[in-house]
């Protein structure tokens, strides 16, 4: 009797060992890589910030027009939550050269959606992007400005 329960006390050790022989030794961290010779931080040139920029939505009134410039002045009236915060109620320019414009065709010249067919006392809606990181002073890069005050077709 004791000879067949030594026998499987030494066959169950058996199968054990080759399972602890095999066990993963544990994590061991990578070292650190050196720097890349032909990168060097540079102080001048800042790596860019990483991750999500914001969203500004400004509801307003065009107080001014810019068209040499291609500039338009908001009276701040509304906008998201980062916007009425800091902005309403103060007049903020906005650089819309670069902008999409929605705009109905006021001057009757047959194009509509350009920067002529503002005018001053239009509501207007303007969406503005900013990189994360940057700050938010005037006068802002406009992505998409909307004139609410006439109807207009796309």
């Amino acid at each position: 009797m004791h000879k067949t329960r030594l026998i499987s006390i030494l066959g169950a050790a058996a199968l054990a060992v080759p399972g602890v022989a095999l066990a993963h030794p544990g994590h061991q961290p990578a070292p650190p890589k050196p720097a890349h010779p032909a990168h060097p931080a540079h102080p001048a040139h800042p790596a860019p910030a990483k991750g999500h920029g914001r969203n500004l939505l400004f509801k307003g009134t065009v107080t001014a027009i810019d068209a040499t410039a291609k500039t338009v002045t908001v009276t701040v009236t509304g906008g998201n939550h980062a916007v009425k915060k800091t902005f309403k109620g103060q007049d903020v320019t906005f650089d819309v050269s670069n902008a999409k414009l929605r705009v109905a065709d006021t001057n009757a010249n047959g194009t509509k959606n350009e920067l002529a067919d503002i005018k001053v006392g239009d509501h207007v809606v303007i969406h503005v992007r900013l990189a994360k990181g940057a700050t938010a002073t005037p006068p802002f890069a406009a992505r998409q400005l909307v004139d609410q005050t006439r109807t207009h077709s796309a």
